[in-house]
Parts: structure tokens; C-alpha cells; sequence
């Protein structure tokens, strides 16, 4: 029995090209089903191809909360134009301090797996490793303005774009990229984000500049407590559908964002 999308165009034989998704692999469970926002898909088994419908476990698709990405895009397109001045700013300091590149551009796993670049004003010294290693608290490799930038969360500023182009939301689990060199029992080991538990249903969702886990969970637990946290958020998306949710999750997302800017205005998030 094979799970395929809804949309999926279907062959003679009842076979298609849609992307195979297990429910070993989801992680959402049975607490998710029948929760509105996830789609139906369709099932098909037998020689002859029969078609039923059945909820998706995982669903290949869940729709987002109405204003969510309207918000996004006005807000965003609002946001790059009055931030030019602090952009010029961190440009000309970054280079006076440690030269180029100015940005910090990165491979991120996006909504359905889907990977795009992400923009971020370089905070740290230049380093070619092709293997992101989780920063520290107080991590020797952060220049003067990348303290000052990571205690405003201003070096995420850049995100704004990937935000109008439609990459990212202001609320989401956090960006990831496919694997990040961790310490382990004293040792580095590589981590692959697709093997942490939760992974498959926090990439339901857009990844946002500020969420649950940024701003409630510790910078130095291991990703599979930080998914927890993204999970919460993932999970309230699911349980508020219809417009009653949609305005919710509106006023859930607003309350996220407002005391995002107040740690941003009072410089105290975790360098």
C-alpha cells in the first residue's frame, strides 16, 4: 500500500510520480489526523488500481493559517525599505573589521525539504569549512560586531528577504542546513538533521526568524529537546484550522514576534 499525494497525476496502472511518503518517517502521529489542515491522499493497492481516500501520514501538503503568509510578504516588503540604513551600517563595519565576504550565505532545508539559500550578515571570522558547526555560548570565532549583531539578533536581518521572497515566515522552527558538525561526549561527530526525531513534521511549516524554540529554548541542548519546542508550534498550527484558528494563530504569531523586538530592543538574546 503506497501513500501519494492528492494531486498527484495517476498512470493507466494506477501507479505515480508523486513523492512516497511513510508513516515511520512522519513523526506526527495519530493526534494530527482529522485536524483540517491536512490534506487527504489518495491510496492506492490491488491489481486493478482501486482509489480510496484516507487521511495522509504524513500529508504531503498542510495549509498554512490564512494571513500568515499576507502578513509576511507586506510586513517584509515594508521592512527592507526602512532597514537600508542599518544594512549600509553592519556593511561598511563588517568590512573595516574583517574584510569580505560581508554575508554569510547558506544551503537551508526550507518547507517540504525544499532547499534554498539563506542570507545572514557574516558574524563570525571567515572560515571555508563546508560543515556548519553549531556555535557556542561565547564562541571565540564571533567578531566584535557579530557580538554586538547576535545580542540584537541583527545579523538575521538579511532573512527579511528570504522572508518576502517567500523562503521563510517571521514565525517558524528555526532554518536548518542538511548537517552540522556536534560535540558528542567530548567529540565531533557529523549530524544529519533528516535523522533527528521530528524533523518530518517541523519541515511542514516555513522556517521562521523567530519561533518557540528560538526563543524559549536553550542555545546549547542538542537539536532533538530544540525540535520539541519547534513540535509545539507545529502542532498548534494543526489543531487551530477554520477562520476561528486562522485569527488565532494571527494573534499566537503577533505575540511571538512583539517579544522577539522587545529582546532585540533590550540587546539579551544569547550571543
Amino acid at each position: 500500500m503506497r501513500l501519494v499525494s492528492r494531486n498527484a497525476s495517476s498512470s493507466p496502472q494506477g501507479s505515480t510520480s508523486g513523492k512516497e511518503y511513510s508513516e515511520k518517517s512522519s513523526g506526527i502521529g495519530d493526534e494530527a489526523l482529522g485536524q483540517g489542515r491536512l490534506e487527504l491522499a489518495e491510496v492506492s493497492c490491488g491489481p486493478e488500481g482501486a482509489r480510496l481516500q484516507m487521511p495522509a501520514r504524513p500529508a504531503p501538503q498542510m495549509s498554512e493559517p490564512l494571513f500568515k503568509r499576507p502578513f509576511d510578504f507586506i510586513v517584509s516588503a515594508v521592512g527592507l525599505l526602512l532597514s537600508l540604513p542599518l544594512w549600509g551600517f553592519f556593511v561598511v563595519w563588517i568590512w573595516a573589521e574583517d574584510g569580505k565576504p560581508i554575508f554569510f550565505r547558506q544551503m537551508r532545508i526550507g518547507r517540504y525539504g525544499r532547499m534554498f539559500r539563506s542570507l545572514k550578515f557574516r558574524s563570525m571570522r571567515n572560515d571555508t569549512s563546508r560543515v556548519e558547526v553549531q556555535a557556542m555560548k561565547n564562541d571565540p570565532r564571533i567578531t566584535r560586531v557579530g557580538r554586538v549583531m547576535r545580542m540584537t539578533a541583527l545579523d538575521e536581518l538579511p532573512q527579511i528577504w528570504n522572508i518576502f521572497k517567500g523562503d521563510m515566515s517571521f514565525v517558524g522552527p528555526r532554518s536548518q542546513p542538511e548537517k552540522e558538525l556536534v560535540r558528542v561526549g567530548g567529540l565531533q561527530k557529523v549530524l544529519y538533521i533528516r535523522d533527528v526525531p521530528g524533523h518530518a513534521t517541523r519541515q511542514l511549516v516555513r522556517p521562521g526568524l523567530t519561533g518557540v524554540a528560538q526563543l524559549f529554548a536553550p542555545r546549547d541542548v542538542p537539536h532533538r529537546y530544540k525540535f520539541r519546542y519547534d513540535l509545539i508550534y507545529v502542532r498548534k498550527i494543526m489543531r487551530n484550522h477554520g477562520l476561528l484558528g486562522d485569527v488565532r494563530m494571527f494573534f499566537y504569531d503577533l505575540g511571538l514576534i512583539l517579544r522577539s523586538i522587545w529582546i532585540t530592543a533590550r540587546a539579551r538574546w544569547e550571543v
